[in-house]
């Protein structure tokens, strides 16, 4: 690991900076619920802030070095190896211009570039970015139940579940990307409503994914995907909704096909990519406790899928005892947000009620594709769940108000129990 430089002046200079995007963003927001998401959205941050460097003080303690992962020190070195090329005027020759995804270096190079390599500065971005992420699980929540008081309670969910809080504290992309998709998911809602506006969300929309290309190249498909079948499935003319799906698919494989082969996104790299990770996730199929007997090693195996897709949701599941630190302490954070998953499943039911399910279908496709992909390759990147846990957020809202059932209560915590016991006493 390269060297960072951590300067009381540095980090308050970051968190000013961070402060200002918040401010500035929820300033030109209007509307009846404004002042609420400004003030819940600077408070978020503030938290946060705080949080950082206690966070990095934690694992400078236990010997960590101040990451809690191997990736977080590859974004601080790339970052800070560009941001010296960028300050002396160098060629860009350093690794972190040639990353798989190099948008998350382009922002720690910048940071660096401005404050020095202080690895609080991406640390208070991410937090930034969990706080204008709010406003978008607002928005998505009201489309799709039509209750602020709903939307709020999504909002207080992505904001404060433990788990989900951990997101900004270490310096890793998923924070940036979590905002990007709450971003992309809204204006596709908007345009799959036929809202006042659409063809000015069709360019947020093309300019979000431009910008999710460099963050996370991976996510553009499953999402083109569940946006096609949501088009499909969610008009009423069964050709004009075949035609939005064919006309998204086009562009999809246009884009495939016609990319450099070397590109992130070129047919042969999304295939090569898909199943290295399928390879990989049967290497492990010999570890991960009760989680080896879910994973799919091949097409023999897809008989698992619904079983691999329980433990995307809940990863990491029971509370663990032992291993490394971070993944015990992640295990216990998660609890919460398990506590609560009869409310995700109420949810759900209640999209189908009320004759709104047309509507209400990106809520639940969109995570349901993303959840399948992980199931089928790497469930055990919990990380990744990131990319939709707002949207179990906002599902989990809706079902916590609108009252969840006794069936569902034992249902759900009956097999959680069922799956701990397993664990413990295997």
């Amino acid at each position: 690991m390269g060297s960072f430089d951590i300067s009381i002046w540095t980090t308050l200079a970051a968190a000013g900076i961070g402060l200002l995007i918040v401010i500035l963003f929820y300033a030109f927001r209007r509307g009846e619920d404004a002042a609420f998401l400004s003030r819940l959205g600077v408070g978020v941050f503030l938290l946060k802030a705080a949080l950082v460097p206690v966070y990095f003080m934690v694992l400078m303690t236990w010997g960590n070095g101040g990451f809690a992962y191997q990736d977080g020190i590859g974004y601080h070195d790339a970052a800070s190896e560009m941001a010296t090329e960028l300050k002396f005027g160098l060629p860009h020759d350093s690794h972190g211009w040639k990353f798989h995804d190099p948008g998350y270096n382009y922002l720690g190079a910048v940071l660096f570039w401005l404050l020095g390599p202080n690895p609080m500065a991406p640390r208070m971005l991410n937090a930034a970015a969990t706080a204008l992420t709010l406003f978008y699980v607002f928005q998505i929540a009201m489309l799709v139940w039509d209750d602020r008081k709903t939307a709020r309670l999504a909002c207080y969910l992505a904001a404060f579940l433990p788990y989900s809080a951990l997101v900004a504290l270490d310096q890793r992309k998923d924070a940036v990307v979590q905002l990007m998709a709450m971003f992309l998911l809204y204006h596709a809602f908007r345009i799959l409503r036929s809202l006042p506006g659409w063809g000015r969300d069709l360019g947020w929309l093309l300019g979000g994914l431009i910008v999710m290309y460099y963050l996370r190249s991976s996510f553009i498909l499953p999402f083109a995907a569940a946006m096609a079948i949501c088009f499909l499935l969610a008009h009423r003319s069964l050709i004009e909704g075949l035609g939005f799906s064919i006309a998204i698919a086009g562009i999809v494989l246009a884009l495939l096909f016609t990319a450099d082969p070397d590109s992130n996104i070129s047919i042969g790299a999304s295939v090569d990519r898909l199943g290295a990770k399928v390879e990989s996730s049967a290497n492990l199929a010999t570890r991960g406790g009760l989680a080896r007997f879910a994973r799919i090693e091949s097409i023999a195996g897809l008989y698992k899928l619904p079983l691999a897709s329980l433990f995307v949701l809940i990863f990491p599941f029971p509370p663990r005892f032992w291993g490394r630190w971070e993944g015990m302490a992640f295990s216990w954070t998660n609890l919460p947000y398990v506590f609560l998953l009869p409310g995700l499943a109420a949810g759900v039911f209640a999209c189908f009620r009320g004759g709104r399910l047309r509507e209400r279908l990106p809520i639940l496709v969109y995570p349901a594709i993303f959840v399948v992909i992980l199931a089928l390759t790497h469930f055990d990147l919990h990380r990744y769940r990131e990319t939709f846990s707002p949207a179990l957020f906002i599902l989990m809202a809706g079902g916590l108000r609108a009252g969840v059932g006794v069936v569902t209560l034992i249902t759900v915590y009956g097999g959680l129990l069922l799956i701990a016991a397993a664990v413990y006493l295997r």
